[in-house]
């Protein structure tokens, strides 16, 4: 009866023993740059688990007065569903958007002035970044997204600056610009080696005129009509003739989303390509060599990452739970609670699943030097 009634109180106990009391939420920040001699605003978004003893990667999304709200909704909903990392999402509001984002000055263009996107990379690498990493727990694995204007600035990142970024969401990309100047002589830099480390998503929208109703046919097309659907298959293009692994990129395209709305769905898709290594096992039998394969996929996900990536306590405890109450098979359940000890030596819930181990196991002295210790660390027995 004591090991049932600790069971149901180690399951109403399991989320609070993980949340953290450190604030968490947006935070509006106004950046002083040196190189724009003026202010800059970003908003910023926390993950639910943050903590300084953490490490956490940074999503830089441009465009953000549109785009922050919906990319951060998609970033939160895959981490809790521990599809992705859980991540600091960095959103840069534009202050003019047609000369920050543009590399190429355009005169033909109606979009004025053009051409200081030079300016705003070197803001966002020598000032942006580094006070993101003073100033908050993050990882050095970084990834940029944008889309249309900014999907050219992100394109031109990949093209002139891969190093300083990990992986690239690249949204149906304004490649159109300056008569597609970005498709031009790019060869040399899509071969770069230093790309096969990287992850890139490229999203297509459908912006076929009503009067052309097939890519073929618009990739035949010369007018102004196509451009901008032709510039970015062009660029896809060149990327397949590269001579790139191309496990390192995909793009897909969505025949039923327009310019506007593709933003949404490509980032959701980006995401889960971009961290396809990132989603543990599913587990629907467990075996012994479960925990081995358990821990093993973690420590390959801190090799990617950069930083260490460890089991989520939930994770592990709820495996435990499952072997010794659902399976009857409380040797397995120890395997999993030894690896809960080795990462969280701290957390309370561990020595009580432990002790209800040993309580099973007819170990009576030694469940209770384990329950002990749970009760020091800040178990509550009443629930309280």
């Amino acid at each position: 009866m004591r090991v049932l009634s600790i069971c149901f109180l180690l399951l109403s106990h399991l989320i609070l023993y993980t949340q953290t009391d450190t604030e968490v939420g947006l935070q509006n920040i106004s950046i002083k740059s040196i190189i724009f001699s003026e202010n800059r605003d970003i908003i910023i978004s926390l993950p639910q688990d943050y903590s300084s003893e953490k490490k956490y990667p940074v999503s830089y999304v441009f465009d953000a007065e549109s785009l922050f709200e919906g990319y951060n909704d998609v970033v939160q909903f895959l981490a809790d569903k521990n599809v992705i990392p859980q991540m600091i999402v960095v959103g840069i509001i534009n202050k003019n958007r047609s000369l920050d984002l543009t590399h190429i000055a355009d005169s033909s263009s109606n979009m004025q002035p053009t051409g200081g996107g030079q300016n705003f990379e070197s803001f966002l690498i020598e000032e942006l970044i580094p006070f993101i990493d003073s100033s908050y727990s993050s990882a050095s694995y970084r990834m940029i997204a944008g889309h249309s204007l900014s999907g050219l600035f992100a394109t031109k990142l990949l093209l002139n600056s891969a190093d300083q970024f990990n992986a690239f969401l690249i949204m149906d990309p304004a490649l159109w610009w300056n008569d597609m100047e970005v498709c031009s002589n790019i060869q040399t830099q899509l071969d770069n080696p230093g790309l096969q480390d990287k992850k890139l998503f490229l999203s297509i929208a459908n912006s076929l005129p009503s009067n052309i109703q097939s890519i073929d046919k618009a990739l035949r097309d010369t007018t102004n009509a196509t451009l901008g659907i032709r510039s970015i298959l062009e660029f896809k293009e060149k990327m397949h003739l590269s001579n790139s692994n191309e496990s390192f990129w995909k793009s897909r395209y969505y025949e039923d989303e327009s310019h506007g709305t593709v933003p949404f769905i490509s980032a959701y898709d980006g995401m889960k390509f971009i961290f396809d290594f990132y989603k543990r096992p599913s587990f629907q039998t467990l075996t012994d060599r479960s925990p081995l394969i358990l821990d093993d996929h973690y420590k390959k996900i801190s090799k990617k990452m950069g930083y260490a990536v460890l089991p989520p306590a939930n994770d592990l405890g709820g495996l435990a739970w499952r072997c010794q109450e659902l399976e009857k098979n409380n040797d397995r359940a120890y395997l999993f609670l030894e690896l809960y000890l080795k990462y969280y030596p701290n957390d309370p819930l561990a020595y009580m699943q432990m002790g209800q181990h040993f309580d099973l196991s007819g170990k009576k002295e030694k469940a209770q030097e384990y329950y002990q210790k749970g009760i020091e660390l800040g178990y509550d027995p009443n629930g309280n």
